[in-house]
């Protein structure tokens, strides 16, 4: 089986997809570890001060505005970061179709070099 040009340059995107993996996973990890932590402690603040101002009309003006342009960024992001470290945990050890590709491409390519060297 001969490869095409643009067959290995998708072979050799693939393997370096797979082996950037390694440190890619701890990135995303952290990323959204991250963006949990800090939207969490926003959306936590901000009802707080929300629950601290107890009806006093004046007093609710500010927290009323912060709530409505933090609230919608709050809704995104949490679930965005949640998502992220769902996806990487469940994909911690790779992508075991690439994986699995890889190997049958590597196995077929030792296979026909051992039988040009016997020949």
């Amino acid at each position: 089986m001969e490869l095409t040009g643009q067959e290995m340059k998708m072979v050799a995107r693939l393997r370096r997809d797979e082996r950037c993996w390694s440190w890619l996973r701890w990135l995303f990890l952290g990323l959204g570890l991250f963006i949990l932590v800090c939207y969490g402690f926003l959306l936590f603040s901000m009802l707080e001060r929300l629950k601290s101002v107890s009806y006093n009309i004046n007093a609710l003006g500010p927290g009323i505005v912060d709530f409505l342009f933090l609230w919608p960024k709050c809704i995104i992001m949490l679930p965005i970061g949640a998502g992220l470290i769902g996806w990487t945990l469940g994909h911690w050890q790779g992508n075991g179709q690439r994986k699995l590709l890889l190997r049958l491409l590597d196995a077929h390519q030792n296979g026909v070099t051992q039988d040009a060297h016997i020949a």
